[in-house]
């Protein structure tokens, strides 16, 4: 019998350990993030993202970091990206209607933070619904 390489035990061991490589990562972007490193933050955002291109929550957490880091148009696009993914994301509708009525765009903003306080009341998250119902109150007339 002729053997070719590795059987499939260790492909499945290499797939495991990369992975788990991935998980950490992902876990040290969002601590990165979570202390104030962005900069840091989204090179390891984008290594889990090359693997796992469609992880919301990786576009949000990137999102995020862009958003403190000034880069507002690619937070804007990683915002889309973790809706389009996952359109129940209250968190990325919450942060896209931060952002965009930041720069004055009311007429997108709002929307948006409807959209993510009907999310978190539908799921019962009343500190958020909270939140962001104190948004609109300091927006709405």
């Amino acid at each position: 019998m002729r053997r070719t390489g590795p059987g499939p035990a260790a492909a499945r061991a290499r797939r495991s350990v990369a992975h788990e490589s991935i998980s950490n990562r992902y876990l040290r972007a969002q601590g990165l993030l979570r202390s104030g490193q962005y900069d840091q933050a989204i090179p390891q955002f984008d290594v889990v993202l090359r693997f796992f291109p469609d992880f919301a929550e990786a576009y949000h957490g990137r999102g995020l970091a862009y958003y403190n880091d000034d880069r507002r148009d690619f937070a804007l696009a990683d915002f889309d990206k973790a809706i389009e993914l996952k359109p129940d994301y209250a968190d990325a509708y919450r942060n896209r209607g931060v952002l965009y009525t930041n720069r004055g765009d009311l007429s997108l903003g709002i929307p948006d933070l409807r959209r993510a306080l009907l999310l978190y009341e539908q799921d019962g998250d009343e500190e958020q619904a909270a939140e962001v119902r104190s948004l609109l109150a300091g927006i709405l007339p």
